[in-house]
């Protein structure tokens, strides 16, 4: 009876540990407590046919002063690229998560992320979204462009974001989209 007692108690501690661990996994989508604090504030796109041009970037603005490298320098974005004829069918889908940290380019307060560094070529000739995470992966700032939302996160929709989220794809020779709060 007392191994039968031990058992069941092991059991409720091993299955009260996984949940403690795993409430994180969770949690995540959810809007971040620096909501607003930060923008996807600009993207640029030279030409389609161009693949990472230097030119080419996605910009983040640190919107709030109180916010330190040390809280950005743990976000990360990531791009996602509707696969499309009018993106050429290059089934380039969506770049790995790219640490803020790793941005070459970062004069507070604005943060740079050049073309080259993204990964794969992202042309943004038709639909394309843009989020910014926080360390728990929560969502700081989300952008839809041409009604491509495959990264909005149930827990924190576009509704829910202080600045326009959605914007129409932009001219075929040279994509440019800038939003609020410098746009």
């Amino acid at each position: 009876m007392k191994g039968c007692i031990q058992s069941k108690l092991f059991f409720v501690a091993a299955v009260t540990l996984f949940m403690l661990m795993a409430l994180p996994a969770f949690a995540a989508g959810n809007c971040s407590p620096y909501l607003g604090g930060a923008s996807i504030n600009e993207l640029f796109k030279d030409k389609t046919s161009q693949a990472n041009d230097p030119d080419d970037f996605v910009e983040i603005k640190i919107i709030d002063p109180a916010l330190t490298f040390a809280t950005y320098s743990q976000w990360s974005i990531q791009l996602c690229e509707l696969n499309g004829p009018g993106n050429q069918n290059d089934a380039d889908g969506c770049s790995a998560k790219i640490s803020v940290a790793n941005f070459v380019d970062t004069v507070s307060p604005w943060l740079v992320l050049k073309d080259g560094t993204i990964g794969s070529f992202f042309n943004f000739s038709t639909g394309f979204d843009a989020i910014l995470l926080d360390a728990n992966d929560d969502v700081v700032d989300y952008v839809s462009v041409g009604g491509y939302t495959l990264q909005e996160q149930a827990g924190c929709t576009g509704s829910a974001l202080p600045f326009d989220y959605q914007s129409d794809s932009p001219g075929a020779s040279v994509k440019f989209i800038s939003r609020v709060p410098d746009g």
